[in-house]
């Protein structure tokens, strides 16, 4: 795990940090670490083109469900259906 030092912090911030994380029940670094957690989630825009990508690499069906499942019920296919 990485360690990040923030400098300059007004004492009025901090102050209100800790009374946040005490509120909470928890450390001012746990309070801080969701936070900055939060913040770098992946955006909106981030997760779309993730998932952009991911269905450009799918390879596309040649079938519909119902054919496959037709082909699974009447036993003329064998692809690792249960």
């Amino acid at each position: 795990m990485g360690s990040v030092l923030i400098r300059n912090l007004d004492e009025d911030i901090i102050a209100r940090l800790k009374a946040r994380a005490m509120a909470r029940g928890t450390s001012l670094e746990q309070f801080l670490r969701e936070g900055v957690t939060r913040l770098a989630a992946p955006s909106r825009d981030e997760m779309l083109d993730e998932l952009r990508a991911i269905r450009a690499r799918a390879k596309p069906s040649t079938s519909t469900a119902a054919e496959e499942i037709r082909a699974w019920r009447d036993g003329g296919d064998d692809r690792g259906w249960a």
